[in-house]
Formats: structure tokens, sequence, C-alpha cells
């Protein structure tokens, strides 16, 4: 009968410290390192394309605003505008982005 309560408390014993092991030694997922590294090199892709076509989009307004500078077009002056800031704002968004995170 002894043997048996022995091994009983044996047993629980080693519940006890194995339990406490895993809470007191947390382990990291090393899978989440592969996700997040794959998702950040896909936002870096993003970002660049995106800076790309701001570039883009800022030539194209340089472009139309003297164009229309040359030729005293107000109203193509006006329209050039917004595309220079768009083509800014498309440069800039990668930083606005990592700023938010």
């Amino acid at each position: 009968m002894k043997r048996k309560t022995d091994n009983r408390k044996m047993v629980l014993t080693l519940i006890i410290l194995a339990s406490l092991g895993v809470m007191l030694f947390p382990q990291a997922a090393l899978a989440a390192d592969v996700v997040t590294g794959k998702i950040d090199s896909l936002n870096n892709l993003i970002m660049a394309i995106i800076a790309g076509i701001g570039v883009i989009f800022l030539a194209w307004g340089i472009f139309n605003f003297a164009t229309a500078l040359q030729s005293h077009d107000t109203p193509q002056q006006t329209a050039a505008i917004p595309k220079i800031v768009g083509g800014f704002i498309c440069i800039g968004i990668s930083a606005i982005v990592n700023a938010l995170k």
C-alpha cells in the first residue's frame, strides 16, 4: 500500500514540476519569425512599388505644370498640382506606415 502511495506522489510531483517548468520557462514560437519575415518582405515590396508609382506621378505632374506654365494655361496648372502632391504622398507613404507601426 505504501509503495502505491509513493508512486502516486512521485507521479504527481513530476507532473507539477513539468507544469511549472512549462509555465516558468516559456519557449518562443520559432515559426512566427518566418511568417512575420515574409509579411515584412511583402510589405517592403508593396511600399517600393507605391514609391515607384509616386515618382512617376511626380514627374508627370511636374511635366504638366511646366507645360502649362509655358503656355500660360491656368486650369492645366491647377490640374497638375494634385498630381505633384499625390506623387509626394506616394513617395512618403512608406515613412508614414513605418511611423504608425
